[in-house]
């Protein structure tokens, strides 16, 4: 709602009527913020990509108006509630300039995968992916399920500490431990086995599709669109049916050249980002 919200009061309304207010109070400890600044601040932020994303940008709010030296305002009742008639002068919702948008190579190494170059670029500029040096990718490298996990929890910001996974190759002490742990906990991911995650294993190409798909149903993504027939489509596993499905309806994913999936091939570190990419974009 906030992300289409086509101005401040609309946002006002949202945090007056829809019980948004107790959310934002309750995640961020915010109590007592203005909440016509708030509405003004939601609505000049580029889309916000997630909970956290917002429960952050709220949090900076609530520390530009209880700075020494600024105003708080205070347009709230004694109990928490926004209280009272707002009206909200004419604002235009800005323009959110991304400097990796134009598609330059940050990487020297993209020219056999010009068609990712976007998308790593822009993933990189959020943290989401690193590249193997501070001037190469190998986009053409195989990706793990641990890496994969890895980028596509941090892209839709649902990593959470204190949650556990009992899988015997994924020890409390590895790199990936919290992301597996919280994809895990939310059905985003299974194992290999009983027993296994498969950390260090490359990862398939429907598996990568599946973990996409169940992420984004985890956040509320709604699928439709008009669906891809690929011409190996009858040796996509069952498990992995539906999610391929609702990613080629939405053009997430698109095949090969020659009009195949190739479900059991392994993915690359280029075909990962553009996924993540297209998720969130």
């Amino acid at each position: 709602k906030i992300n289409e919200a086509k101005d401040p009061a609309e946002i006002y309304e949202y945090l007056n009527n829809d019980k948004l207010a107790d959310l934002i109070d309750e995640l961020s400890e915010c109590n007592g913020i203005d909440y016509q600044q708030l509405a003004h601040a939601l609505y000049g932020h580029e889309e916000f990509k997630s909970i956290n994303a917002l429960n952050n940008a709220v949090e900076d709010e609530y520390d530009e108006q209880t700075e020494p030296s600024g105003d708080s305002g205070g347009n709230r009742s004694p109990s928490g509630s926004p209280s009272g008639p707002i009206s909200f002068p004419s604002v235009s919702k800005p323009v959110v300039s991304d400097p990796v948008q134009d598609g330059s190579v940050k990487f020297t190494d993209m020219d056999g995968a010009l068609w990712a170059v976007e998308a790593v670029n822009y993933l990189s500029s959020k943290s989401i992916i690193n590249g193997k040096t501070s001037t190469t990718f190998d986009p053409n490298a195989n990706v793990t399920r641990a890496e994969f996990i890895k980028m596509l929890i941090k892209a839709f910001g649902l990593e959470e500490e204190g949650l556990t996974c009992t899988f015997d190759d994924v020890p409390t002490n590895h790199w990936s431990y919290s992301v597996i742990a919280s994809a895990y906990s939310k059905g985003i991911v299974s194992g290999i086995s009983d027993k296994l995650f498969g950390t260090e294993d490359s990862i398939t190409r429907q598996d990568m599709a599946v973990m996409a798909y169940r992420a984004a149903i985890a956040v509320g993504k709604i699928f439709g669109g008009t669906v891809k027939n690929f011409s190996d489509s009858d040796t996509i596993s069952n498990y992995a049916a539906d999610a391929v499905t609702a990613l080629s309806g939405e053009e997430i994913i698109n095949g090969l050249p020659d009009g195949t999936f190739r479900p059991f091939e392994t993915a690359t570190r280029a075909q990962a980002a553009k996924i993540i990419y297209m998720m969130i974009k």
